[in-house]
């Protein structure tokens, strides 16, 4: 049996090659996570102010009545698809309560932090 020697550049191009891959896992591994059809609780992290903003949007733009139990299991798709300018629109619903509904889109990894800054810029 011959056996082929590896030299350092070969290695190195192999463990790039590896490294590549458990990023690519990972990113893959966060898209299902994040699926459609999974539901997050957000109940404990919303106050009334923004539940009652929600309410009015999700029946303006989704003609759908939401109820105080329902944010204890809010669809992942239906919070993606929030458009923040139309959200900022009703009434009582200001800067601060739209930034802190921001970071809790973050936080439960459904908003990217670049989308976020982006606010934070436009009101500096």
């Amino acid at each position: 049996m011959i056996e082929k020697k590896i030299n350092s550049l070969q290695f190195d191009e192999a463990l790039k090659l590896i490294a590549a891959y458990k990023l690519q896992l990972m990113h893959e591994l966060k898209e299902n996570v994040l699926a459609d059809n999974i539901n997050i609780n957000i109940q404990n992290d919303v106050n009334e102010k923004t539940f009652n903003a929600l309410k009015i949007y999700y029946q303006l733009y989704y003609k759908i009545e939401l109820n105080w139990d329902d944010l204890a299991a809010m669809d992942i798709s239906l919070l993606k698809s929030i458009d923040y300018k139309k959200l900022a629109l009703v009434k009582g619903f200001g800067f601060i309560s739209l930034f802190n509904f921001k970071e809790l889109m973050i936080s439960s990894s459904i908003l990217k932090e670049e989308e976020f800054c982006i606010l934070k810029k436009r009101y500096r």
